[in-house]
């Protein structure tokens, strides 16, 4: 009853198409904040200023609040009505399952041996995969489902933020990545925040203008004074006593991208990627780990060169997004889309 009673069903006919802008955004956020890392990685290559600078800009100003918002966003979007059975089934088709038909088709074009197939095994059964993201908002979900049990919602707020400090006291103690539970831990309070910000009176102009005030001077601040800013990602950049500064940036920055993206209602390349998100978080990273190394020498070549170092990292931006829209596509066929959790194609 308590779920029913906080709980607002979401039907296909209710969906808001600026959720989709908002999931599409941030996916675009995260391969872009990806981009200098791989050829960082790839190529070895630290020392270009273009790169650090777009690998900086990533780091201070989106990192701090662009993982956390797709919890935002799944808070948003659940109605959580659903037995707790039938809410896990829907959640390993629409999660788990791509999760690792994608870890397995890459573990399998880059691996041969009998003893990278049980490092396989290992990752698919102990980790839920590759991808800590998809893995731990597929925990938080369920951890999130039981708090739904307390009535109100001041009390069920403080009861994530204290898992929250948990989580994040272990992720930073222990290397286990059971199931990436330390993380769901950490991050499902903001499927609480999403929940919260279902009430249209909440996302206006004036919470987007003081919430970015809010972001913009705690950053500059952060910078100036501390020099680092946390940001809570496959890595962790702070510890449990910084949670309360991570939360209110990963709060704020979700308010003002969503208000935005409200603002804008509609946008049907971003709506595309944001229904498809989970396809593109999977894929992107595999396109940077293809053909970085076979432009490796011309990356390096070009080092020097602010305008060649600007376009091949458009490029690199560009021909990921392709590359995750035609695996999309291919995926949202008729004897494909069980892959991602869907039963029919319209």
């Amino acid at each position: 009853m308590a779920i029913q009673r906080f709980n607002i069903i979401i039907s296909s006919k209710q969906r808001k198409p600026y959720m989709d802008v908002y999931k599409g955004l941030l996916m675009l956020f995260v391969i872009f904040g990806h981009i200098s890392y791989a050829i960082g990685v790839n190529v070895n290559n630290h020392s270009n200023i273009v790169y650090n600078c777009l690998q900086g800009f990533a780091s201070n100003w989106i990192a701090p609040f662009y993982m956390a918002a797709f919890f935002v966003a799944s808070g948003f979007c659940s109605s959580f009505s659903k037995p707790l059975k039938q809410q896990v089934v829907s959640d390993v088709k629409t999660l788990i399952v791509p999760a690792w038909v994608v870890t397995i088709v890459v573990s399998l074009f880059r691996y041969e041996t009998t003893e990278t197939l049980l490092l396989l095994a290992k990752k698919l059964l102990l980790q839920g995969g590759g991808f800590w993201f998809v893995v731990s908002l597929f925990c938080a979900r369920i951890i999130y489902y039981f708090t739904l049990k307390i009535d109100k919602r001041i009390l069920r707020f403080i009861l994530l933020f204290i898992l929250s400090f948990i989580g994040i006291y272990l992720n930073g103690h222990f290397q286990d990545r059971v199931w990436y539970l330390f993380h769901a831990l950490s991050l499902c309070v903001f499927l609480e925040v999403g929940n919260y910000l279902r009430n249209d009176k909440v996302l206006n102009i004036w919470s987007m203008l003081i919430s970015g005030i809010i972001y913009v001077v705690i950053i500059l601040f952060l910078q100036y004074y501390e020099k680092r800013v946390p940001s809570l990602c496959a890595i962790q950049t702070f510890n449990f006593r910084w949670m309360p500064i991570y939360f209110i940036l990963a709060s704020t920055g979700s308010i003002v991208c969503l208000s935005l993206c409200k603002l804008l209602q509609k946008c049907s390349p971003l709506e595309y990627v944001g229904r498809n998100s989970i396809i593109y978080y999977l894929t992107h990273y595999q396109f940077f780990n293809i053909s970085i190394p076979l432009i490796a020498t011309f990356i390096l070549s070009k080092n020097s060169s602010i305008i060649w170092s600007i376009s091949i990292f458009l490029a690199l931006f560009i021909g990921s997004v392709i590359w995750s829209t035609l695996i999309s596509m291919l995926l949202n066929t008729k004897y494909l889309c069980w892959i991602i959790g869907r039963n029919n194609v319209k």
